[in-house]
């Protein structure tokens, strides 16, 4: 990420998905600028998207089945 400070990332349900999510951040090793985000818990099945507040450039959208 580049930054000194963590970085602000949305988990939120879209299509019809109610629910919000959870990023974890951590330091990172090996070289590359920390820290950044190492994974995302979502609560249930459905749609969410994953975006940086700071770039809306920066944004997935992922459906859990299960």
């Amino acid at each position: 990420m580049g930054r000194r400070v963590l970085p602000t990332i949305d988990v939120v349900g879209v299509a019809g998905t109610v629910g919000t999510g959870r990023v974890d951040l951590a330091p990172t090793t090996s070289g590359i600028p920390g820290p950044g985000p190492t994974g995302f818990t979502v609560p249930g099945p459905g749609c969410r998207e994953v975006s940086l507040r700071d770039d809306p450039r920066v944004r997935v959208v992922v459906s859990v089945a299960r």
